[in-house]
């Protein structure tokens, strides 16, 4: 028997946290690469 599955995934280039908004979160802006 054979299988076969596709596993998108991403490599993590660059990441910036710019700063906490007003809901908690923080802002981000970030370069990735699908592999």
């Amino acid at each position: 028997m054979k299988l076969k599955f596709k596993t998108p995934a991403k490599v993590n280039l660059g990441l910036h946290v710019h700063g906490k908004r007003e809901d908690g979160f923080h802002e981000l802006e970030t370069i990735f690469q699908m592999v």
